[in-house]
């Protein structure tokens, strides 16, 4: 037990608060990535490569592309904690929006019954929700020079014309 100011609490919901959002935008990356039509094993390796890889993208990643659940760490746990963070900063006088909407999804995706299951699990309800069966694919899709429109170009060319 760690005691936080007057709180007597174990710091792991903090910490795993941390790594639910973390793999929720790595999970929302790799949806973009297969609805677009870039292979997601290709994603995660140009990933990787960047300094803003992650342990998640690093351990994790391999294995939401093959769909491999397999728990270290249940979803329903991630759920638990989640909520309990969000209790604490409650009763702080603090609000966490992105905190408390990263927790709807998991608990949607618990409620979809993926609860024991692996909490990195939660790419697969993202998946689904958008239509989607699987990560992987045979699309062989090229990262640069595929991917319009160009968001850059455009901003430039708007901005420019605005002068």
């Amino acid at each position: 037990m760690t005691y936080v100011n007057s709180f007597s609490c174990d710091l792991s919901f903090f910490v795993d608060g941390h790594i639910a959002l973390i793999t929720l935008a790595f999970a929302e990356g790799l949806v973009f990535a297969r609805g677009t039509g870039v292979d997601t094993r290709t994603f995660v390796r140009v990933l990787n490569s960047t300094y803003f890889k992650t342990g998640i993208s690093e351990r994790k990643g391999p294995r939401i592309v093959d769909d491999d659940y397999n728990p270290s760490f249940h979803l329903m746990n991630m759920v638990k904690d989640l909520d309990l963070a969000l209790r604490t900063a409650y009763t702080s006088g603090l609000t966490l929006p992105v905190t408390t909407s990263a927790e709807a999804v998991y608990r949607a995706s618990e409620a979809f019954g993926l609860s024991k299951m692996d909490y990195t699990s939660v790419a697969s309800y993202l998946l689904k929700l958008n239509g989607l069966n699987a990560f992987r694919t045979d699309n062989k899709r090229k990262i640069a020079g595929d991917c319009y429109p160009q968001p850059g170009k455009y901003l430039y060319t708007h901005f420019r014309s605005t002068r």
